[in-house]
């Protein structure tokens, strides 16, 4: 019985992981996300983490490699965008560049 609960629990995880995947690739088809923002990434860090957790059910190593590269691919993203944004903001740079609303500008005195 419990090993049932927990084995949907897990495939409940992976499937979250899949329709984050794709609110993430709609929003930035859709212009709703920027790509070059913090959003972006930070959704795909979470699909493939809910989608790893999913694959403890049924266990698949390539998957399993594909989920690891996005997630490390995707933490360092947000960490090279959070360490530029502290240089933009010591430059005097807006910080929309972090939230994909559009380029970094220099803010008007």
């Amino acid at each position: 019985m419990h090993s049932d609960i927990a084995f949907l629990l897990l495939r409940a995880f992976g499937v979250a992981g899949f329709v984050l995947y794709l609110i993430a690739f709609v929003g930035v088809q859709s212009g709703r996300i920027c790509p070059r923002g913090m959003v972006y990434p930070a959704v795909n860090v979470a699909a493939a983490s809910l989608v790893l957790i999913g694959l403890q059910a049924e266990w698949n190593l390539s998957s399993a490699l594909i989920q690891l590269s996005w997630i490390t691919i995707g933490l360092t993203t947000v960490g090279c965008r959070v360490w530029r944004s502290r240089d933009a903001g010591a430059a005097g740079l807006t910080e929309t560049h972090l939230l994909g609303t559009g380029s970094a500008t220099v803010e008007q005195a």
